[in-house]
């Protein structure tokens, strides 16, 4: 038998599921994301518009349904740039990876929409606005983020037109906002395991760097008697304090194929 490399024995520990992602790949518009988990999940207006220049749904009665409901029948127009939508993404966060990182997908005839992204989730830290026109996948680099930067909040104005300057009052209509890179909050520490449960994980695989699984006997539970970042072993027993184990009783755990030649 075979030991696996440190790459594949990596990909081996990797093996847990995250229960708020929605797994399988879904093609939608032209493009292929991860899961249905990409796409935005809350939409609202802001503040309030005089009259005439708000959001307006068509297709549903909801702004809400309209921006997350992965569909295409149903959008958001505005009277004016006073109309603007906050978007926000809570099961996943969109990662400034290589190339476009999220699409802004609009109806009919391309028209021009404006986009600012907060830097922190909140509303007082958004960038300026950037002008794009039709179904766009756009790149966080273009707002000045670093790589590897994540985003949860985005600020749409569907009619970027501002009364006096000029041309023609014309709304773009916004569809739907979803990540082309993207992971699940839970990365950057949601998940601290001390309420004495696993919170929703799943132990799946093991597979190796390939995506090839194989037959083990690793098992995962809740410990209490460890909690990072204090010295395994050593905390306090029921205390509802703890960590995620994945374990094996003994060896390596795995039946690994060994191919002609060897690995």
């Amino acid at each position: 038998m075979a030991r696996p490399n440190l790459l594949q024995t990596a990909a081996f520990t990797a093996a847990y599921v995250l229960p708020a992602l929605l797994l399988g790949q879904v093609s939608f518009g032209g493009y292929t994301f991860d899961s249905w988990a990409a796409f935005a999940d809350e939409a609202t207006e802001v503040g309030s518009p005089p009259p005439g220049a708000g959001l307006l749904p068509s297709g549903t009665s909801s702004i809400n349904t309209a921006l997350t409901d992965h569909n295409l029948n149903t959008w958001v127009v505005a009277g004016g740039s006073a109309g603007m939508a906050d978007v926000r993404f809570i099961d996943n966060v969109i990662v400034n990876g290589e190339g476009a990182d999220f699409v802004v997908f609009e109806q009919g005839v391309p028209e021009t929409y404006g986009v600012a992204i907060s830097r922190d989730g909140t509303a007082s830290n958004l960038t300026n606005f950037r002008q794009y026109t039709g179904t766009q996948a756009i790149d966080l680099s273009d707002f000045g983020l670093a790589s590897g930067a994540t985003v949860t909040l985005l600020r749409i104005q569907p009619n970027p037109w501002v009364a006096g300057s000029g041309g023609a009052e014309l709304s773009a209509d916004i569809q739907d906002i979803a990540a082309l890179h993207s992971h699940a909050p839970s990365a950057f520490g949601k998940f601290d395991f001390n309420d004495g449960t696993v919170q929703g994980w799943t132990l799946d695989g093991a597979f190796d760097e390939t995506g090839t699984a194989y037959p083990s006997s690793f098992f995962d539970g809740w410990q209490d008697a460890v909690n990072y970042p204090g010295p395994p072993g050593l905390d306090p027993m029921g205390d509802q304090r703890g960590t995620l184990r994945l374990a094996t009783l003994g060896g390596m755990a795995l039946t690994i194929r060994v191919l002609p030649g060897g690995l």
